[in-house]
């Protein structure tokens, strides 16, 4: 399959999953997502680029609390920046995105899903209100873990720092659960 997925696909309302692998399609309408989507496998696709669609912020629901609803959009050839996804948790590690989107760094619990972004082109640096926070800094760097060479946070503190940061934070807040 090559080219773009047809605007008419938004017809189909009653459309619950989409499943784009390994294929040469270039691109997919930008508002085709919604909040009835419960899974969506978009990866392998090396020549689906440009921004990602920004209807993915209408996404509800996530993997780890609801194992039926999965998003995926990996190893395709997105660029530019991650949507402030608020209601969904969502991989889109493998693109080449350059921008995460502050506000929802680190935010992975019930009503604050995660955006996992690894192995894209995201740089920068992490502004001081998250640094001060221990467990919003160490989610988030799992969130943005190992970008493609040439690519990091500047001010992000070595592993052995945050894993040391995160044990001081568990045993001065005993009753703290992983990711809560």
């Amino acid at each position: 399959i090559g080219g773009e997925v047809p605007t008419t696909i938004k017809q189909l309302k009653h459309l619950k999953s989409f499943y784009l692998i390994n294929t040469s399609v270039t691109k997919i309408p930008d508002d085709m997502f919604n909040e009835n989507f419960q899974q969506i496998y978009i990866t392998g696709n090396e020549r689906l680029g440009g921004a990602l669609p920004s209807s993915l912020t209408k996404l509800k629901g996530g993997e780890s609390f609801n194992p039926k609803i999965v998003f995926l959009i990996t190893n395709n050839a997105y660029t530019g920046a991650i949507p402030t996804i608020k209601n969904a948790e969502i991989s889109l590690s493998g693109n080449n995105l350059t921008s995460y989107p502050m506000e929802i760094a680190g935010r992975f619990k019930v009503g604050e899903y995660g955006v996992w972004a690894s192995n894209n082109k995201l740089s920068g640096v992490i502004p001081e209100e998250i640094l001060k926070d221990t467990l919003r800094l160490y989610k988030f760097s799992r969130q943005v873990s190992l970008q493609q060479e040439g690519y990091e946070y500047t001010n992000m503190p070595s592993n052995e720092e945050l894993t040391k940061m995160y044990e001081t934070y568990k045993i001065n807040h005993p009753n703290i659960k992983e990711y809560e």
